[in-house]
């Protein structure tokens, strides 16, 4: 039986005896309300139970955007009037609590998707401040200066190596522009006139005085790169200019050293193949006019030109071996007091000739070390035969090894002691530098090489060179190695 109002309107369908739970089934397949009562009579209008002791239950669907999700239950006390109002006002809080659970389930919904876009939120700004940390420490890390200046001039970001060449600091200079008080300075004049230019790639070299040295400068490479818009409304218009900066003091000084290099190689290339060109032809043209003794001395003139080649050319060579890590190093048991004594007795003939006295002090005992016998043999020649070479006519050169100790550790030193023209304190560390020569005039032979590669074999070798030395008055130098006991 339908259940309805005054004016026909469908309110509820009454069913035969069943459970409740077989009721709210019912219902929520049929998608109708439902009333279940053991006596109805709606002759007057209303919905009256008959039996005082009757008990009427009425189910109506929850429906929302033409869905089923639930049905709504009343159990109506005993002796109460189910009257169509009571249905109606049923059907309308179905209703409004079916919407009220779709907003429920909508706003579920939202705060999901917000806690969903909090976390995606936090991952990202966790990932933003990791990748900024990363660029920050590249940025640190940097050996060149790095500026980055929009379009209207105003510096955006640098790295500490940018700070130290132009003498600021971020955090005051970041968002403004480059101030008139600034363009004072050589490097910033430079970083300006970048900005400001329309070449998409620029580079200057800006040579600036050095704060730590009064009679040098520093070489300072500038180079600049526009950075292009390609999503905006003017496709590759310029928003902003990077300005790489580079100190090449150094590349700019190994480039001078090579000169001089070049200048001493093709020198002392030079004097001995002309030497021996001009005897060479005199002993070809004249020999048969020549007596004995003077063809003798022109073959011992061209032999002793020959040796100077032949060291120079070593010299290169031996540098060469130490750049590229071939020169192989084979160590053992050294007595340096052996090794001294032979290159005394080799190198007489070349003091002689000056009247230099090269004098030997035999130690009392071995002066042992671990080490590579030819290659040591070579940072005591080349310092005997520097010594010799810069000791004037009547001087004196003495060799001596010495025993010692450091901190409790065996050690072994090789003094070179000359009366020479001395080294000026200024000069005294640059000496062991490659191609680096006090006497830039070249009227003392020899290549620059020769301190330079004691050094990187002493070093080589776990030990140390040092020298003492007063203009006028001459010259130590001490090579000091890792020592061994004798009796071992």
């Amino acid at each position: 039986m339908n259940i309805t109002t005054h004016k026909g309107q469908s309110l509820a369908t009454s069913v035969d005896f069943c459970t409740e739970e077989e009721l709210t089934l019912q219902t929520l397949v049929d998608q109708v309300p439902l009333v279940l009562a053991e006596i109805l009579d709606d002759s007057n209008g209303s919905l009256d139970i008959v039996s005082p002791d009757a008990c009427t239950i009425s189910t109506v669907p929850m429906i929302s955007r033409d869905q089923i999700i639930g049905a709504m239950g009343v159990i109506h006390a005993e002796g109460n009037i189910l009257i169509t109002e009571d249905m109606m006002l049923l059907n309308s809080v179905a209703g409004i609590m079916s919407v009220a659970n779709e907003n429920a389930r909508l706003l579920a919904e939202v705060q999901e998707f917000n806690r969903h876009l909090e976390q995606m939120v936090e991952e990202r700004t966790r990932q933003l401040v990791e990748e900024k940390k990363k660029t920050e420490a590249i940025l640190a890390s940097m050996a060149d200066g790095l500026l980055v200046l929009d379009a209207e001039n105003r510096v955006l970001t640098a790295n500490r190596t940018a700070e130290e060449m132009l003498g600021f600091r971020l955090g005051q200079l970041q968002g403004q522009p480059i101030g008139e008080e600034r363009l004072n300075s050589p490097l910033w004049r430079c970083v300006n006139d970048m900005a400001a230019s329309p070449e998409p790639i620029m580079s200057a070299l800006v040579e600036l005085p050095d704060a730590a040295q009064t009679d040098s400068s520093l070489s300072i490479q500038a180079r600049s790169a526009k950075i292009r818009d390609e999503s905006g409304a003017a496709p590759r218009q310029a928003i902003g200019t990077v300005i790489v900066l580079r100190d090449i003091t150094a590349l700019k000084e190994v480039e001078r050293m090579k000169t001089r290099f070049m200048a001493g190689v093709t020198h002392e290339l030079k004097t001995p193949l002309a030497v021996i060109r001009v005897h060479a032809n005199n002993l070809s043209t004249y020999h048969e006019r020549l007596p004995i003794p003077k063809q003798k001395e022109i073959l011992g003139t061209i032999q002793k030109q020959v040796i100077l080649l032949e060291r120079s050319v070593e010299d290169i060579l031996a540098l060469t071996r130490l750049d590229a890590g071939a020169m192989e190093i084979e160590r053992e048991p050294v007595d340096l007091g052996v090794l001294a004594d032979e290159i005394v007795v080799s190198m007489r003939p070349l003091a002689e000739p000056k009247q230099i006295a090269l004098r030997w002090k035999k130690p009392a005992a071995a002066v042992m070390t671990i080490a590579d016998p030819r290659i040591i043999t070579r940072v005591i020649r080349n310092l005997v035969d520097n010594a010799i070479k810069y000791t004037p006519a009547g001087g004196m050169v003495k060799v001596q090894t010495i025993p010692t100790t450091i901190e409790g550790q065996p050690y072994v030193e090789v003094q070179v002691k000359d009366t020479g023209m001395g080294v000026a304190p200024e000069h005294q560390e640059q000496i062991f530098e490659r191609f680096y020569r006090v006497d830039p005039s070249h009227t003392t032979p020899g290549t620059g090489l020769g301190l330079a590669i004691v050094k990187e074999i002493v070093e080589a070798h776990s030990g140390v060179v040092k020298v003492e030395s007063l203009p006028g008055v001459g010259s130590t130098f001490t090579v000091t190695l890792p020592g061994i006991d004798p009796e071992t």
